[in-house]
């Protein structure tokens, strides 16, 4: 499911906007061009039974390095 690309918030520096952006990285990454942007902060479920409040963290193991190589190819591609 493709989501609009809208930030969750703008910060302005000088003459520089950073975009933040509260969203399923792999729906944001796709809608933003290669080499576009300049950090990542993430903090990725570890896949080790932790309880979360909407994410189930018990993907099999093949499951989850796929996944993990999906979103990680993605960010190096922005």
């Amino acid at each position: 499911m493709s989501v609009l690309l809208k930030p969750h918030a703008r910060v302005e520096t000088g003459a520089r906007t950073s975009q933040f952006y509260l969203a399923d990285c792999l729906d944001v990454f796709r809608q933003l061009p290669a080499e576009s942007v300049d950090v990542i902060v993430t903090s990725p479920p570890y896949n080790m039974g932790i309880r979360y409040n909407t994410y189930q963290d018990t993907l099999e193991q093949g499951d989850y390095l796929r996944w993990t190589t999906e979103w990680v190819g993605a960010a190096a591609r922005v």
